[in-house]
């Protein structure tokens, strides 16, 4: 898979290899203060600015400086793509979106363009072959980084679908249960008002259970989210409803 990506980017060959190190040769003298540049350039954006911040300028320079050098004299075999697969988990955890990144990479493109053009004047194909390498080695790197991001984004959203998709079974569980208490309810209220038409009490009960059944069913609704509190709802009407039953069988009795 490596050789393949490798292959695909030309950069798979050892003259590939020394154009590599013959761009770099080229950079190298300009890397320090195209670094520093490069920054300043990101840090005007505050978003940007907070997350370098909160890092360390010193610290990232000396990291993209490191980092350069492998890319352009270094292997580009398996231990340089698992580096830049941390980069790219790296950029995930501290929220650095693709469109900053890549904008960085345009940057720095357009700046070594301007650095190399006038050392190469009167040759223009030896210009476009470095910046050839050039543009080969950081399109590499942006996409095996992008390619982690990316992947570590439908992870999350995979775990997030999930989540959701074990939630809805519960609610649907315990909407379940709130329909069948509803039912026990609605034949309890039946059977009260079978045994108790004779008297106004028994008709007040029953009116008095139903309308303890719609508000619990709106709350369940409004409570729809919350697990825990729809069990507590559920018991609270069951307690209810054998209450209002004991009641109705009372005033059955009373009622002859």
């Amino acid at each position: 898979m490596v050789t393949e990506i490798l292959r695909f980017y030309h950069l798979h060959e050892a003259t590939h290899d020394r154009a590599r190190e013959a761009a770099y040769a080229l950079l190298q003298p300009h890397l320090n203060a195209l670094i520093k540049k490069f920054y300043g350039h990101i840090t005007q954006s505050p978003h940007m600015a907070q997350m370098v911040n909160r890092v360390g300028q010193d610290h990232l320079e000396a990291a993209q400086l490191k980092h350069w050098a492998h890319c352009f004299t270094g292997p580009l075999g398996a231990e340089y793509q698992a580096r830049v697969q941390r980069i790219g988990e790296a950029h995930m955890r501290i929220g650095l979106e693709p469109k900053w990144y890549i904008g960085g990479y345009a940057y720095l493109l357009g700046e070594i363009g301007a650095i190399l053009a006038p050392q190469f004047k009167k040759k223009p194909e030896e210009l476009a072959a470095h910046l050839g390498v050039i543009q080969r080695v950081f399109a590499l790197d942006m996409a095996i980084a992008l390619t982690v991001y990316f992947d570590k984004k439908m992870e999350a959203l995979r775990a997030i679908l999930e989540m959701m998709e074990q939630f809805s079974h519960q609610v649907a569980g315990q909407t379940t249960q709130a329909a069948a208490a509803a039912e026990e309810l609605s034949a309890t209220s039946s059977n009260i008002a079978d045994q108790t038409r004779a008297t106004n009490a028994v008709v007040d009960t029953t009116q008095q259970t139903a309308g303890v059944v719609r508000g619990h069913m709106q709350d369940l609704g409004k409570l729809f989210g919350n697990i825990d509190q729809v069990l507590k709802l559920i018991e609270d009407v069951a307690k209810q409803t054998n209450l209002l039953s004991l009641n109705a069988a009372i005033e059955s009795a009373r009622a002859g």
